[in-house]
């Protein structure tokens, strides 16, 4: 059994938090979604993580 890649969102807009997860999965992804850079660094999902999609802007 091949396991889901992991991303993870970082993104303090809820809509975006909630929009882009449900897209990904669609795609196969296991997503975990979180409000700001400090919520996902103390998370234990830093570590399980394969793709980190970030609000730069």
């Amino acid at each position: 059994m091949v396991s889901k890649s992991l991303v993870s969102v970082v993104d303090d807009d809820e809509s975006v938090r909630e929009s882009l997860p449900d897209l990904l999965r669609e795609f196969g992804f296991a997503v975990q979604a979180f409000s700001s850079a400090e919520e996902f660094l103390a998370s234990d999902w830093m570590d399980r993580t394969d793709c980190l999609v970030l609000d730069v802007v």
